[in-house]
């Protein structure tokens, strides 16, 4: 089955789910942040350590932009969304597991990286959004993704005080693997668009960032903002 719309009735309720997805996922690579301190007593980190782990975090959903998205266009995104809520999930848990530094940071980095389940989550809604309800259903994945980076941090950093930053991590590694659970039942699979190999659509980035103006704006803006 490769739909391209859903009902109105069925897509509110998918959008809903896929705003929680969004959410969940995205809301993974903050959770660290309040908790550094915690983490930092624990496995005996020195500040620049603590400092690595949200750094790395970062890093790793930089390079998922970069390197992962693109796939989205030549595989079923119903897939792509499955299999990082599975991974993103298994990661969270291995977190709550380390006891060292190195293991610490290479996990964090494989979190950011999966944590793009959210980026994969908002091109999936416009999609199945019906017609002439795209920016309805996509604003409302959006509100999704928006609240988990708000929340994140102060969700992980009640939870880290009262029960402890590894409890923290299982929680979320537990919700992530919920919420993949209830996609996996109600998402349909997606039609592939495109049949370019992986290397010619990393080449394709390119060829985009040369002929749309916009495209540069939006990008050079945000990377301003970042700075």
């Amino acid at each position: 089955m490769t739909p391209t719309s859903l009902s109105t009735r069925d897509a509110g309720w998918i959008i809903f789910i896929l705003a929680l997805g969004a959410g969940f996922s995205v809301a993974s690579i903050y959770y660290a942040q309040p908790l550094l301190p915690l983490m930092g007593a624990n496995l005996h980190l020195t500040v620049e350590g603590m400092g690595l782990v949200p750094t790395l975090t970062q890093a790793g959903y930089a390079l998922g932009i970069l390197f992962l998205l693109p796939l989205g266009d030549r595989h079923d995104r119903r897939r792509l969304i499955l299999v990082k809520s599975a991974l993103l999930a298994l990661l969270l848990l291995l977190c709550s597991l380390t006891g060292q530094l190195s293991s610490l940071l290479v996990v964090s980095l494989l979190i950011g990286m999966a944590a793009t389940m959210a980026q994969d989550i908002v091109p999936a809604a416009a999609i199945l959004a019906p017609a002439g309800k795209q920016g309805k259903m996509v604003g409302t994945v959006m509100t999704g993704l928006l609240l988990g980076i708000l929340l994140s941090r102060t969700v992980s950093g009640v939870v880290g005080a009262v029960f402890g930053w590894r409890v923290m991590y299982q929680a979320a590694a537990v919700s992530v693997a919920l919420i993949g659970l209830v996609m996996w039942r109600v998402l349909p699979r997606f039609a592939v668009h495109s049949t370019l190999s992986y290397p010619q659509l990393m080449a394709s980035m390119a060829h985009l960032w040369q002929r749309y103006p916009a495209l540069r704006r939006a990008s050079s803006g945000r990377a301003l903002h970042r700075l």
